[in-house]
């Protein structure tokens, strides 16, 4: 989740959502793609009531911190599946599924990368480049075949797991 995506969907909370917030529920991030409400125990909590007694001031500290929240959150989270690959499918489109694919070895012209909540499209001028993710084949295909190999790839959670795999230490140590 980008911060202006998460700006936006804090704008259109209604003030019961963040009155439920300061009587003790929490703000959840669901799937890295939209909000809604939780306990105090949820595990995908991105904000609590604080200090603030009132709507307005938590409303306002929240849109203040929006920056500071979700890197904190991604700090320790990971990406859903389900964020990932629609993130991975906008990125698809974007730039052909010719270059995220390629034998193993050399990546492709592009990698997929995190940063932060953002699933980044690395080409060859990133320092990231060699770190993304790529789907890997065993033999050259017409460029139909490879879109939806590539796909595949996506909506099978194979990139996904090669994200988690890629980042098992840094979540999980």
């Amino acid at each position: 989740m980008t911060p202006s995506l998460f700006r936006t969907l804090l704008d259109k909370l209604s003030d019961s959502d963040w009155q439920s917030v300061i009587d003790g529920q929490r703000i959840v991030l669901i799937d890295d793609q939209r909000l809604g409400l939780g306990g105090a125990h949820d595990l995908n909590a991105i904000i609590q009531a604080g200090d603030a007694e009132d709507v307005a001031t938590l409303r306002a500290i929240s849109l203040a911190e929006v920056d500071d929240l979700l890197s904190n959150y991604y700090r320790t989270h990971a990406l859903t599946e389900a964020g990932f690959k629609a993130q991975a499918m906008k990125l698809i489109a974007e730039h052909g599924a010719e270059n995220f694919a390629g034998p193993f070895g050399p990546p492709p012209a592009r990698t997929l990368f995190v940063d932060g909540g953002e699933l980044v499209a690395a080409d060859r001028t990133d320092p990231r480049h060699r770190y993304g993710a790529y789907c890997e084949i065993d033999v050259s295909m017409p460029a139909a075949a490879l879109a939806e190999r590539v796909e595949s790839w996506i909506e099978q959670g194979e990139a996904h797991a090669r994200y988690m795999a890629m980042n098992a230490c840094r979540y999980n140590c």
